[in-house]
């Protein structure tokens, strides 16, 4: 800063020499006295473009030489204009970085004049250029954060129909990496912008800045930051990019639903779908709202009607409302009665003859998946002209009989294994699946027969194709008979499951993968031998596919006396290739506290649990002790191959 001073210093004494020797001319004089500005005291200063600040920014011909701004070449210093021809060559990396996997180029800014919107530098903060214009939005990003390009794309995709009286910067503080792009914003107005915040939205003037928050909103509080023309014109933005919300659903009252009831008993025809809310407020019910206003919009003109209605008092939930109070004296229920149920969404059909016996909606249910949402079927609602429009609106809506999961549509689907030539083996291993010891997944072997079952019930205006990929190629089979293909332990197979939406024309898929795996050892002829004191497992280990393995012998012994063997409940012997149990080493088991001491009395009942595992992770289990990591531990028994057991009463 202090050398651009120096060098417009020295501009200014060569004008002032250069005036004086020239002075001579009466042509030149009047040409210096156009350019010029007499103070009174006859002595005459030289203007030119760019010797007060802002000139080069102002749209104005200063000096009167039919020169403007930075088109000047006394301009050719100023900051403004070595930034804004950046910004028409080369746009700031940092906004680059935003995105790996995108490069940011001109065309992004073409809604925008470069001084309008310019990409910040650190040359710029420290310059004072940042602060030229009184009034300024600042979009503080982070490359790394998934919010970041929300924010910039908002406002790149917002089309601006007048010039803005704000700047725009775009101030990308750290890469991907999370590396600081920008280390003079933390000095900058002495720490006002807070780099340790997530990318957010900020409003600043000459002496004030705001920090607005994470998102664009058109509910901004400006308060008295800037010129009111200018706050005007943010808020213009504002509401560009984020729409003040407007409800359109119609709300149900109770006249309404007096009205259906005198309807029906005219027999007249009624086809109302009713949306009902208890506890949604704020942008949560806006956005069940602009849910249900895009699937009506999507359905199209039809007979049936839509309603929006809360079911509770705002101020006690546990009271109905009125509208609330008489669809429930409409449905034979209890005036009081808030039909939630535990669900998300709930909704209410009332045709002309037929009134749904059961609120339905959206709920949760726990599956192997994890929490899903699911909704229960809706009957036969409505005559059937009007029918496929409601469920048209449901299948909008994002409703239907599937398991979603993260957004993914699950089918309820099944897998049948079998054989042409079945084992002792086969059986052994598909008895271990019924108990849920391994997966079926963990059984599909080169010489097995696959059909894919699809479950699913209530499937109206949905259809499901299923087909194979084996070896990257899709087979049009119901079974697949893996004898017929190349197929090596370790392969992967795919049961491919086409939904098609027939009255959206919407199609999702769901694959289920599954591999080719060895057969395992199993432990078979489980039986207990009882020789006066001495009780011994016995068993026998079929293994075709000779996996090397040892097994592990674990002893349950009825300790709470109820007549059943428990891991849960009873006293149990640590993993042993010592496959026997007597009195002298039972008593020095049970003091490791499982559960009390062994009861070897007669008439008792014990188990033999044969468990078995790869050699190396055999040895980890008969070495645990108290050093071992408890997760490392449990991390053995999920590598577990296989397990069987037999229960006895002790003779």
């Amino acid at each position: 800063m202090d050398k651009l001073i120096s060098v417009l210093l020295c501009i200014l004494l060569t004008t002032f020499s250069l005036a004086g020797c020239l002075g001579d001319s009466d042509n030149e004089a009047s040409e210096d006295t156009e350019n010029s500005e007499n103070t009174g005291n006859n002595e005459t200063i030289i203007l030119f473009e760019g010797d007060q600040a802002g000139e080069c920014s102002d749209g104005a011909d200063n000096d009167r030489d039919g020169l403007f701004d930075c088109d000047d070449p006394n301009c050719a210093g100023s900051p403004t204009c070595k930034i804004s021809e950046e910004n028409t060559t080369n746009l700031d990396e940092n906004t680059t970085n935003l995105d790996e996997n995108t490069t940011q180029t001109g065309d992004e800014y073409s809604d925008f004049d470069d001084e309008i919107m310019v990409n910040l530098t650190n040359d710029m903060i420290t310059s004072g250029y940042m602060d030229e214009a009184n009034c300024n939005l600042l979009l503080f990003l982070q490359g790394w954060s998934a919010e970041s390009p929300i924010i910039k794309n908002n406002l790149f995709q917002t089309n601006l129909t007048n010039a803005p009286n704000y700047r725009i910067w775009i101030a990308t503080y750290e890469d991907v990496d999370g590396s600081v792009l920008l280390p003079a914003l933390y000095d900058w107005r002495n720490g006002e912008v807070d780099t340790t915040l997530q990318p957010g939205i900020y409003v600043f003037d000459d002496d004030e800045v705001s920090y607005l928050g994470g998102e664009f909103s058109s509910d901004f509080d400006l308060g008295n930051i800037c010129l009111p023309s200018q706050r005007d014109g943010l808020t213009n933005l504002f509401e560009l990019i984020d729409p003040p919300f407007i409800w359109s659903l119609p709300i149900l009252t109770a006249e309404d639903v007096q009205r259906f009831n005198q309807s029906r008993n005219s027999n007249e025809s009624l086809c109302e779908v009713i949306m009902l809310n208890s506890y949604y407020t704020g942008d949560d019910l806006e956005e069940l709202h602009d849910y249900a206003i895009t699937a009506i919009n999507r359905v199209g003109e039809s007979n049936v009607n839509f309603w929006f209605m809360n079911s509770t008092h705002e101020e006690n939930s546990e009271v109905s409302s009125d509208a609330m109070a008489q669809l429930n004296f409409f449905n034979d229920a209890h005036l009081n009665y808030i039909p939630n149920q535990g669900r998300d969404e709930v909704f209410f059909i009332i045709d002309t003859f037929n009134t749904s016996d059961n609120y339905f909606g959206l709920y949760d249910e726990y599956t192997e998946f994890g929490w899903h949402h699911n909704y229960d079927g809706i009957g036969e609602p409505c005559n059937p002209d009007d029918r496929e429009d409601i469920y048209r609106f449901f299948h909008e809506y994002g409703l239907h009989p599937f398991f979603t999961l993260d957004g993914q549509i699950i089918v309820n689907a099944s897998l049948d294994i079998s054989y042409k030539n079945n084992t002792e083996y086969n059986v052994l291993e598909q008895s271990i699946v019924d108990n849920y010891i391994i997966t079926i997944g963990d059984i599909i072997h080169t010489d097995s027969t696959l059909m894919c079952l699809i479950n699913e019930e209530n499937l109206e205006y949905y259809k499901i194709t299923q087909t194979w990929i084996i070896n990257n190629q899709t087979v049009q089979e119901e079974f697949l008979d893996l004898n017929e293909y190349n197929m090596s332990v370790g392969d992967s197979i795919t049961c491919t499951m086409q939904i098609e939406d027939l009255l959206t024309n919407r199609v999702f898929t769901d694959n289920w993968e599954l591999n080719i795996s060895k057969r395992r050892p199993v432990a078979h002829n489980v039986e207990i031998i009882q020789e006066k004191d001495l009780i011994t497992c016995d068993f026998k280990i079929l293994n075709p596919d000779n996996i090397d393995y040892v097994p592990l012998v674990t002893w349950i012994v009825d300790s709470n006396d109820d007549g059943i063997t428990s891991f849960d409940w009873d006293w149990y012997s640590n993993p042993s290739t010592n496959y026997t149990l007597n009195e002298t080493n039972a008593a020095q088991i049970g003091e490791n506290d499982h559960f009390g001491l062994a009861n070897l009395s007669q008439g008792n009942h014990i188990s033999c649990v044969v468990e078995i595992f790869s050699p190396e992770d055999a040895i980890s289990i008969l070495e645990y002790d108290s050093d071992t990591s408890i997760y490392e531990y449990d991390e053995l028994w999920t590598r577990l191959l296989s397990t069987n057991e037999v229960e006895g009463i002790i003779e």
